[in-house]
């Protein structure tokens, strides 16, 4: 009975006829996004623990060399 009566709920939220008070789906745009200075305080462990350039001139060739090592075939 619950998984029906939620099955329903997740229905009618989809289709817009009820909305949940303080959800992201239905905020502004611009609530999805963290400011600037909150963004220049993590950017740097942000790129070490995704393992990604930082410096986007390096992307270029980070990407050549991932592409490369994914294509290689061992003898």
């Amino acid at each position: 009975m619950e998984c029906a009566l939620l099955t329903r709920v997740r229905d009618e939220i989809k289709a817009g006829n009820l909305s949940v008070k303080g959800s992201k789906r239905f905020c502004q745009f611009d609530d999805f996004f963290m400011s600037d200075n909150d963004w220049i305080k993590i950017r740097s462990d942000f790129f070490k623990r995704i393992k990604l350039p930082e410096n986007p001139t390096d992307v270029p060739s980070y990407l050549i060399m991932r592409l490369n090592n994914a294509y290689m075939i061992p003898f």
